[in-house]
């Protein structure tokens, strides 16, 4: 394993204290822009880059793989709201 200098490890360990809040983060933004882009052909780009968040957090597969398959908006809400981030340490 290479060695950081501490700079490079203040950086690692303030990646990995704030994971939680930027995949969140993210997958609220996710559902804003799902919301103003109804119907339009970037909603599929956008449920796809959901999925992946939603896979990133404590949520079980079978549940967000059915609101992704029925694109039901107001669930996905309901699950981003209830969604926490499992911790996780540098070189895991």
């Amino acid at each position: 394993m290479p060695e950081y200098s501490r700079f490079q490890k203040g950086v690692i360990k303030r990646h990995y204290a704030n994971l939680e809040t930027k995949t969140l983060q993210a997958l609220q933004e996710l559902v804003s822009e799902l919301y103003l882009s109804a119907g339009k052909p970037k909603a599929e780009t956008l449920w796809k880059r959901a999925e992946q968040h939603l896979a990133k957090t404590d949520v079980p597969r079978s549940r967000f793989e059915k609101v992704i398959a029925t694109r039901d908006l107001q669930t996905l809400a309901d699950l981003v709201s209830k969604a926490k981030v499992p911790d996780r340490e540098p070189g895991r």
